[in-house]
């Protein structure tokens, strides 16, 4: 071949491999935008690495997650962005061996940026080989799981405080001394603790609540049976709270039971989910209280043949005079109080008059209210002074009263012939004595201390006269503490209302003062009230 057909034939080849290196240099970047494209779009963070773990290149993923641009990263060394020696390790061996590595839920946190937390990641390192077989670069392929790890570990936690809920709501039921039922929407118990077993004699679990009212014959106290609709069950699965109602019923093994009974509704965001019942055991009180209703009717007819006995009405025919007393317990059903008074003759003519307060009421009461009037009265048969009669009284009283007992009492002596008075108190409320001249009324005290209480003082006597429409009132602090402490009736109350009825007749005075009295106590401070009025002469709407 001619040296010019050589250099046509050069130029042809030469030519030819521009070319072929123009569509593979054109094909290349093709394949680079493609794979640049693709690997843009993705949630894979992807990098390659050489050997060494310098980036050669990243997606835009990758770069934007780990807070460095693409620039900032290719050709520096993936452990100095994150440094972990573990990883390294895991980095070299791949190298080393030739064998790809693949982690999951590996956990993760950005030096740099502590505030991120912990993150958790899968992630693959490829070894790629050149032809003679040796490891000369990395694809490092990394997918987040971190909400997946975290909800898992939040489902984890969910159902570790549901378990240990379950476990304390079990321990709750099992040490429950009341019956405790869950009813389901449906109405169908769902839960019942051992209390409930033991209380029905079977086991209530899956049945309907109109089962239960069938076969355990449920009633009302008054023994008449209870409507399904009225089962406290089914009022809270209507929405209302019942709490703490009597009923009974008839439990397997016979034995009728009384219980108080609550329900409450359990509501959930899409309305009522269902109820809760307990059931308290109260058999064994009621039980109680029917004997001690028993023993207290027992007392009572007891009492109120004391009652007949110790307070009654003042009798005593005296021309010239008008009298008269009350006696109101605290309650209506304490028939014997604390509080009593007395009128008798002595038999040189004169009066005594004698009001008193015990401490403490019922039976007690009443032996201390017997022991003390008729020890009076045998003394001041004997002696014409008040203040030595309470004297001689006082001694005897405390041979006989505990030493946690003592009686109050005011003793006035009258002789009818002439008006003249003599009082003596021990330790009682001062009396009120209206003077129909100046129509005015005025406190009658005498110095003494409680009889019985042991107290280091003298008794001593005070006299005065009741002319024509004069008014002594004795009253215990029934009467007196009435309405305290804002509106206590007090003697000033109770002698204004003297002053205001004191031409009304004396049986009138009496039911003025207890009414006033009356009202203004409170139920629930109340105390025993008694009165003893005496009028000089008749009042003047009875003459």
């Amino acid at each position: 071949m001619t040296a010019k057909k050589t250099d046509i034939a050069n130029e042809s080849i030469g030519q030819t491999v521009r070319s072929e290196a123009e569509w593979l240099r054109a094909e290349a970047e093709r394949t680079g935008r493609i794979l640049d494209s693709v690997t843009s779009h993705t949630d894979a963070h992807l990098a390659y690495l050489d050997r060494d773990f310098n980036f050669i290149w990243v997606n835009s993923t990758y770069a934007d997650r780990c807070g460095h641009s693409k620039e900032e990263l290719t050709g520096r060394n993936h452990f100095q962005f994150f440094p972990n020696p573990e990883n390294q390790a895991i980095f070299e061996q791949v190298r080393d061996t030739g064998t790809a590595c693949e982690a999951k839920e590996k956990p993760f946190e950005y030096p740099k940026h502590p505030e991120w937390g912990v993150s958790y990641w899968d992630w693959t390192l490829t070894p790629i080989n050149d032809r003679d077989g040796r490891v000369e670069g990395f694809a490092f392929s990394l997918r987040e799981v971190t909400e997946t790890v975290r909800a898992r570990q939040q489902i984890e936690a969910l159902r570790a405080e549901a378990e240990r809920n379950a476990n304390e709501l079990d321990a709750v039921f099992a040490s429950l001394t009341d019956a405790l039922l869950v009813f389901d929407e449906a109405g169908d118990i769902a839960r019942a603790n051992e209390t409930t077993l033991r209380l029905y004699g079977f086991d209530p679990v899956g049945r309907h609540r109109d089962e239960l009212l069938r076969s355990l014959r449920i009633c009302y106290p008054d023994g008449n049976p209870v409507r399904f609709e009225q089962l406290p069950s089914s009022r809270a699965l209507r929405g209302e709270t019942v709490v703490s109602e009597r009923f009974s019923f008839t439990n397997l093994y016979g034995k009728r039971v009384t219980a108080l009974t609550s329900a409450a509704p359990l509501r959930s965001e899409s309305g009522i989910s269902g109820a809760v019942t307990i059931l308290h055991d109260i058999t064994e009180l009621e039980q109680a209280e029917q004997e001690l209703e028993a023993a207290y009717r027992h007392e009572q007819r007891i009492a109120t043949v004391l009652q007949n006995a110790l307070i009654s009405e003042v009798s005593l025919d005296v021309p010239g005079y008008e009298m008269g007393g009350s006696y109101q317990p605290a309650l209506a059903e304490a028939k014997i109080g604390g509080d009593f008074y007395d009128a008798f003759r002595l038999s040189d003519g004169r009066v005594a008059l004698i009001l008193g307060d015990v401490a403490g009421k019922g039976i007690e009461a009443a032996v201390y209210i017997a022991m003390c009037k008729n020890i009076l009265r045998g003394f001041a048969l004997e002696m014409p002074s008040p203040a030595i009669t309470l004297e001689r009284l006082d001694n005897a009283l405390r041979e006989t009263l505990p030493s946690t007992e003592f009686i109050t009492l005011a003793y006035a002596l009258l002789d009818p012939a002439t008006g003249g008075v003599r009082y003596a108190s021990g330790g009682h409320e001062p009396a009120i004595l209206y003077r129909l001249e100046t129509d005015s009324a005025c406190d009658v005290a005498a110095p003494g201390h409680a009889l019985g209480s042991g107290a280091p003082s003298e008794f001593r006597e005070i006299t005065f006269t009741l002319d024509q429409g004069d008014v002594l009132v004795m009253y215990t602090d029934g009467i007196s503490d009435a309405g305290r402490p804002r509106n206590r009736y007090g003697p000033l109350g109770i002698g204004l209302e003297i002053v205001q009825h004191s031409r009304e007749t004396v049986k009138d005075l009496i039911a003025h003062i207890m009414t006033e009295a009356a009202k203004r106590d409170r139920a629930d401070r109340s105390d025993d009230k008694a009165l003893l009025v005496v009028r000089r002469g008749g009042s003047s709407e009875s003459s």
